[in-house]
């Protein structure tokens, strides 16, 4: 019998993943028995929330940043700014749902589970389903977390980076029709 074959199984006690890999969990020791209740790195990984400081100028940073570039871009003069800050602030939220969305939808299309979508921070101010998956809504629009999982370790390394860039690829893809659109959105 050859050392893969033999090597022990080990299952997170969070999100249920299996692998032989013992690099792959906290509290493994590379040999050996399986410890009972092992963790995934994933899993292990702190969800590090903004102070409230920070996180206003996380927030007045999405605002403002794309603004500006929108007006540099179409000529236009700043004195429409406070009506446009007031838009940014109602579209924040839309905006980190499609965010997260554009992770959501690239997951089940590759075949990863989708376990938990979760806007904002602070106190939670609702919870539901969204397409069958628990969405939490929660009172500052400051950050979104869509938490993945699978029962396939094929190419499963791939399948993350490309559900992971696809958040990002929708926020360009609503800056670009932002962009083109502009004239008949102002």
């Amino acid at each position: 019998m050859s050392e893969a074959s033999s090597a022990p199984i080990y299952r997170c006690s969070r999100c249920g993943i299996e692998s032989k890999e013992p690099t792959c969990f906290v509290g493994v020791a590379g040999k050996g028995a399986p410890v009972p209740a092992v963790t995934c790195i994933t899993c292990y990984q702190p969800v590090h929330l903004p102070g409230n400081l920070r996180g206003a100028f996380g927030v007045l940073v999405t605002i403002v940043v794309p603004i500006f570039l929108l007006l540099a871009l179409k000529g236009r003069t700043a004195a429409k700014m406070p009506e446009l800050m007031f838009a940014a602030l109602i579209m924040l939220p839309l905006q980190m749902l499609l965010h997260e969305l554009g992770h959501f939808l690239t997951a089940r299309l590759l075949g990863l589970d989708a376990i938990l979508i979760t806007l904002g921070s602070g106190p939670k101010l609702w919870s539901g389903r969204l397409l069958g998956v628990p969405l939490r809504i929660h009172a500052w629009p400051l950050i979104g977390l869509t938490r993945l999982g699978s029962s396939s370790m094929r190419f499963l390394r791939l399948r993350i980076w490309i559900t992971v860039l696809m958040g990002p690829t929708t926020n360009l893809l609503l800056i670009m029709a932002a962009i083109v659109l502009w004239d008949s959105l102002v």
